[in-house]
């Protein structure tokens, strides 16, 4: 049944499912992102995590989303337009959505039954609405794709909520079972949000721009060159190659990497497909088989 709120229709989280099912919604996800979640999700123990993870939510996050201003139409409209925007273009429900100083610009957690949205004030200071597009739309993204849960599971097991330690999760038999195999997927989980800030924002130029801004800190890149830093970047990698293997325990993908992946899915005719636009004259686009070959090949050790 679909959802209304502040006057939008939304359709619910088992409408997507039942959609993407029957193709209405065509799936962009890294394909052993895709794999990894339907395994995952097939999981007996799954029920147990879940329980778990929002014990562990609750704790984490519950103060800070009871007092947080959420972000809706009277509050923060503008930051809610974008909020709305992404939202319609995925076919999700809107997430809720809270307004929090933090050193990420954004960042999500939660489960399959309640999942929420933290937002920097600095969103709106340091990038165009069109760079937020892509920005919120990634995290719309990890939602859309039914990463939440296990994106949430990823950091508690990896530490990075510090503050929190992750009982009724056993953590070193996760870790020593599943743990390569669970960096593995984050890394690709990200390709696949990024997809998604794509087909927000519409703009592989507006995407890469943000990405260099999450990287850099900074709210105005111009003088930076991207072509140069890619390949920069890559020739520093082959020349530190500890640290490229060094990223196999890593849950997070270089932000050159990303750029080079949303580069490819920019050209690919899936992308074009999924913004209902005709592909352009006379450019060959990479077929599905081609764009995942080539996305392979770039991230793998």
């Amino acid at each position: 049944m679909a959802i209304k709120y502040s006057d939008h229709k939304f359709i619910s989280f088992q409408e997507y499912i039942q959609d993407t099912e029957r193709g209405k919604i065509i799936p962009y996800g890294h394909p052993m992102d895709e794999w990894i979640i339907r395994t995952l999700n097939s999981n007996i123990a799954k029920p147990l995590i879940e329980k778990a993870i929002d014990f562990l939510v609750s704790v984490k996050f519950g103060a800070d989303l009871i007092s947080m201003v959420p972000i809706n139409s009277k509050s923060y409209p503008e930051l809610f337009q974008i909020l709305h925007h992404c939202a319609k273009t995925l076919a999700i429900p809107i997430p809720h959505t809270v307004l929090k100083q933090d050193i990420n610009i954004t960042y999500s957690a939660g489960t399959d039954s309640y999942v929420f949205i933290y937002v920097s004030p600095d969103l709106l200071q340091s990038f165009s609405t069109p760079e937020a597009n892509f920005v919120i739309g990634c995290e719309c993204g990890h939602i859309a794709t039914g990463q939440i849960l296990y994106r949430t599971l990823v950091s508690f097991l990896t530490g990075v909520y510090e503050d929190i330690q992750p009982f009724g999760l056993p953590v070193d038999t996760l870790l020593k079972v599943a743990g390569v195999a669970l960096m593995a997927w984050s890394r690709r989980s990200e390709l696949t949000a990024d997809r998604a800030g794509l087909i927000c924002c519409s703009d592989i130029n507006i995407a890469e721009t943000a990405l260099l801004k999450i990287a850099t800190g900074m709210a105005d890149i111009k003088q930076i060159d991207i072509d140069r830093y890619l390949s920069q970047s890559e020739a520093m990698e082959e020349y530190l190659y500890p640290a490229k293997l060094n990223s196999i325990v890593k849950s997070q993908l270089s932000i050159p990497k990303r750029i080079k992946a949303l580069r490819l899915f920019a050209n690919s005719e899936l992308y074009y497909k999924l913004i209902n636009l005709p592909e352009p004259h006379g450019q060959n686009l990479l077929s599905r088989e081609e764009l995942d070959r080539q996305v392979n090949q770039l991230i793998q050790l």
